[in-house]
């Protein structure tokens, strides 16, 4: 069993942007880069639009194809979350 320091480690925050706190988009249900559901930090009269990722959907793999495909998806992902924020 991995212990809670091992586990996060494995785990990083993205960071899809900034907003006003009392916006509050609508981000129920919404997932982002590697199918991680996107959540608000607040603090103050910001909030910051953020994932709890996994660290492996953080880089592309080593060969191109791949590579560009995994670009590709974090690219749509990023827009997606982006998007919802300014419905």
């Amino acid at each position: 069993m991995a212990t809670p320091a091992a586990a996060e480690a494995t785990r990083a925050r993205y960071l899809y942007g900034i907003v006003w706190a009392d916006r509050r988009p609508a981000l129920e249900d919404v997932v982002g880069v590697g199918g991680a559901p996107v959540s608000l930090v607040e603090e103050g009269s910001l909030a910051a639009v953020v994932g709890d990722v996994a660290r492996e959907h953080l880089a592309p793999p080593e060969a191109e194809p791949e590579g560009a495909a995994w670009l590709e998806d974090a690219v749509m992902a990023h827009e997606y979350v982006l998007e919802r924020c300014l419905e």
